[in-house]
């Protein structure tokens, strides 16, 4: 494989076809790329003296959030869950909109439309969101696991009469969590294998794993140079954003200090953060374009040529039929 040519290229296409970066940014609905910047300061209780008179916040506020009934905390609860769900559902209509958009531009279309890509992006929906369940569950339910012997090790070394039992479930939860970093990276390769399988060869959810699964381990050393590239570019990203952000940071913490935790602080802290989410969503669909782009074309240049020919989602009039 030539991996500077792939490399150029993912990026040739995102530049010349900026639809992408739209994609992009739904994709981002479902997790992954950069991840917005936080900064802690642990604060004293000399720094507020109204902390523990409940002054902490403007009384204002705090009078607002006590006067909201309880089953608006509940309803807000559901719609916080539904929204997850539906940022999920539109996040992987993104990553199958641009995967096809790379497909596109790769096999030299001269344009690709947003209503096109997201028309076609539903016909491999249902199967996404099948083999997004099926690679994802067992890495959910391993770190579930993995946190219950490392919650079980802790209450039992505190309780004084199971703390042999607790150092024994530690000793049990360290090699979990330590485990839970390469089988992720393993899991994200074969979720991006599999799923370019799924979108480039229009394949079934057990056959498209099993595609990319094969593929994945016979260039093991291909898709790890990969995947370690893409990694350093979203470290980039991260900290692209991050110095700016702890430039802006640091003031108003030291803002906060002096001004007492007055409302005003609060509100420019609010517009800061609106701003820096608004940049960072941008380098995130960014970063997710590429993304997407770059492992199409990894699978393209890895995979072998199917035995049988591949029949895809009907395309549009604005482009060729699909070979």
């Amino acid at each position: 494989m030539n991996y500077g040519e792939a490399i150029e290229k993912a990026w040739k296409i995102i530049w010349r076809f900026k639809i992408l970066w739209v994609l992009g940014l739904l994709a981002s609905c479902a997790g992954g790329g950069i991840t917005i910047p936080s900064f802690n300061y642990q604060f004293s209780a000399a720094d507020f003296p109204n902390l523990g008179r409940g002054n902490f916040l403007p009384p204002q506020v705090v009078n607002w959030f006590q006067s909201i009934p309880a089953w608006v905390w509940i309803l807000g609860i559901l719609v916080i869950l539904a929204l997850g769900i539906l940022f999920f559902m539109v996040g992987l209509v993104g990553r199958i909109g641009v995967k096809r958009g790379a497909w596109r531009a790769d096999e030299g279309a001269a344009g690709l439309a947003f209503g096109d890509l997201f028309k076609e992006s539903l016909g491999y929906f249902w199967r996404m969101l099948g083999l997004s369940l099926l690679i994802g569950l067992p890495g959910f339910l391993f770190a579930i696991i993995s946190l219950v012997f490392f919650l079980g090790s802790i209450f039992s070394i505190f309780a004084s009469r199971t703390a042999n039992a607790g150092i024994l479930l530690l000793c049990v939860a360290v090699p979990l969590f330590c485990l839970i970093i390469p089988l992720s990276w393993i899991m994200t390769i074969l979720s991006e294998m599999s799923s370019s399988a799924l979108v480039a060869e229009n394949l079934g959810i057990i056959v498209s794993l099993k595609r990319g699964w094969n593929l994945m381990w016979k260039k093991l050393g291909s898709v790890i140079l990969i995947s370690l590239l893409m990694f350093v570019i979203q470290i980039a990203a991260a900290i692209l954003l991050g110095i700016p952000a702890l430039l802006v940071a640091i003031p108003l913490a030291g803002g906060a200090f002096l001004a007492g935790s007055g409302l005003a602080i609060w509100i420019v802290a609010g517009v800061v953060f609106v701003l820096f989410l608004a940049i960072g969503l941008f380098i995130n669909s960014l970063v997710q374009a590429y993304s997407g782009s770059l492992w199409m074309l990894t699978f393209r240049r890895l995979a072998p040529a199917p035995a049988v020919p591949v029949v895809l989602a009907p395309p549009s009039q604005d482009f060729p039929p699909a070979p």
